[in-house]
């Protein structure tokens, strides 16, 4: 087996589904990364907002996504635990990402109002497994910020974020969703 290198600076970078990418936890995904080493690699889709709201579930899960961005839903966060849920919140002083984690069990910080979104479950990647899906270009690596992750319209952020590119990647922003339905 080939000995793929680690990517160096993928912390903080968005992961984006190539359009053609025929697995429905990643289709047209945009993926944060959290956490990138030589251990493996972790991140949270941001583009699939789920039905589950406030009123779905229990305090004090409630009183955060009370204070949540908009959408103010759960989000589907990847295929990896997801009978967990995980707390972003934004975060000036973490300079790699923007974000932090929060801890859902204490009771609501209102100083994160609006800045806080919630995942259930995450992506996780084996040590190597992330860098050889990178080396078969099974994914676009581009520049992300806080911002993309408490994003207010996820359901378009994928072809946004595209669109937002400055060299050929920007011309799939209009690549049709079905094409072979063209």
């Amino acid at each position: 087996m080939h000995n793929y290198a680690t990517t160096p600076g993928l912390t903080g970078k968005a992961l984006l589904a190539r359009p053609d990418v025929d697995d429905p936890n990643f289709e047209r995904s945009v993926v944060y990364i959290l956490a990138h080493s030589p251990a493996g690699a972790m991140g949270i889709v941001l583009n699939r907002p789920t039905t589950v709201g406030p009123a779905d579930l229990v305090h004090p899960l409630t009183d955060w996504l009370e204070i949540a961005a908009t959408p103010r839903v759960l989000f589907g966060g990847g295929p990896v635990e997801t009978d967990g849920i995980i707390g972003i919140a934004a975060d000036a002083n973490n300079q790699e990402t923007g974000v932090s984690s929060i801890d859902l069990s204490e009771p609501v910080d209102y100083i994160h109002s609006g800045l806080v979104r919630m995942f259930r479950g995450y992506s996780g990647w084996s040590p190597g497994q992330l860098d050889f899906e990178l080396y078969r270009d099974g994914w676009f690596v581009v520049d992300s910020s806080a911002a993309d992750v408490f994003d207010q319209d996820p359901e378009t952020l994928w072809r946004r974020i595209i669109a937002r590119q400055t060299d050929e990647l920007q011309s799939l922003a209009l690549y049709p969703d079905h094409p072979e339905l063209n």
